[in-house]
């Protein structure tokens, strides 16, 4: 994981969301395809309660890298969260087809 990412990490654990969001849209910037920032950026965006934000960030995070699991699967817990459960059970049969 590159230092910006590892910082903006680092920014969400500690409770600070906008900083958060921000180092990653600041990093992503550069480095669009960082799937540690991708995958980072998409849970921020969860977070803030910015469902579809998120998703679309988990989708460009599964283009970049699709035999990730577990990025299947928190897309799925995305979808879930946003009410989608049928799209979150076939995130989640995905996810447990690399296993």
């Amino acid at each position: 994981m590159s230092h910006s990412a590892q910082a903006a990490h680092a920014l969400l654990q500690r409770g600070d969301l906008d900083g958060a969001l921000a180092a990653f849209e600041s990093m992503l910037t550069d480095t669009p395809r960082d799937i540690a920032g991708l995958a980072g950026y998409a849970s921020a965006l969860r977070r803030a309660g910015r469902m579809s934000e998120a998703l679309a960030q988990w989708r460009k995070a599964l283009e970049c890298a699709p035999e990730d699991p577990g990025l299947y699967f928190n897309q799925a817990n995305t979808l879930r969260a946003a009410g989608q459960l049928s799209d979150a059970e076939q995130g989640y049969q995905r996810a447990l087809q690399f296993e």
